[in-house]
């Protein structure tokens, strides 16, 4: 696997270990959550997808599709800085 895949992996497990420390334990209990940590865990398909395409040498949109997998993989933690300051 390349660096990228790693790094891809790895950014997936920070935000999952900080997702699992900032939510109280009294949250997991109420009917919604289980759903929103689901649609949460989907949506990093999609960076994933662009992420490791990039990775195919046949693929003329490379930088293109890295770039946009990048930024769709730091969205979240953005929406979260912006959220926690605002």
């Amino acid at each position: 696997m390349s660096f990228n895949r790693w790094l891809s992996l790895g950014a997936i497990a920070i935000y999952s270990i900080i997702f699992s420390l900032l939510l109280p334990a009294y949250a997991v209990n109420f009917p919604g959550i289980g759903s929103a940590v689901g649609r949460a865990s989907l949506y990093f398909v999609l960076p994933l997808v662009f992420i490791w395409g990039s990775d195919i040498e046949s693929n003329p949109g490379r930088i293109i599709a890295r770039t946009i997998g990048w930024a769709l993989m730091a969205l979240p933690g953005f929406v979260a800085l912006v959220w926690a300051w605002g």
